[in-house]
């Protein structure tokens, strides 16, 4: 945000956008409970939370686009969709059968599991800004295609994420 303000100095609508969407990111915390249902193999629990918080949203962003609403009220939109993303998913957590009273910290495990990691680490980093940098291609262009571009490509993100679910997990389909 500090590189936002510094040089976007007179555009407080930018920095606006940045704070509601990153503060999106406390919300990420909840992949945690993602990842523990892959390791389980039953991602299909999650996915489905997960993915009608998805088709919710692109409907409501759908909307925005067609009352040609401002720009900010998408920054709410993803806001409220990470936010949903991470309640939903907490909610099968517990509807399963699990209690989050039993969670303990290992901060040597943690440690040990962020060396291990650093591969993976930049690799997921180096697929972001590569998945990404279409946005920054296309900032020349009207804000208006702008916007239908990232609704359609968080539509196919959807039929994506189900062909994973079948990969990852056999339960799924038999």
């Amino acid at each position: 945000m500090t590189a936002i303000a510094v040089v976007n100095l007179k555009e407080s609508l930018t920095l606006w956008l940045v704070r509601i969407v990153a503060a999106g990111t406390m919300f990420q915390s909840c992949q945690t409970i993602n990842f523990w249902f892959h390791s389980q193999v039953q991602s299909q629990y999650t996915a489905v939370a997960k993915n009608s918080v998805s088709l919710l949203v692109a409907g409501i962003r759908t909307g925005l686009i067609l009352v040609q609403a401002r720009v900010i009220a998408f920054a709410w939109v993803t806001l409220a969709e990470v936010a949903l993303a991470g309640l939903a998913i907490a909610l099968v957590y517990q509807n399963r059968g699990n209690n989050f009273k039993l969670w303990r910290v290992s901060w040597q495990r943690g440690k040990q599991l962020l060396q291990e990691s650093r591969p993976l680490v930049l690799s997921s980093l180096a697929i972001f800004i590569y998945s990404k940098i279409y946005m920054i291609m296309l900032g020349s262009v009207d804000k208006t295609e702008l916007g239908y571009d990232a609704d359609a490509v968080k539509l196919s993100e959807i039929c994506d994420f189900w062909a994973l679910i079948i990969i990852c997990s056999p339960n799924w389909h038999s």
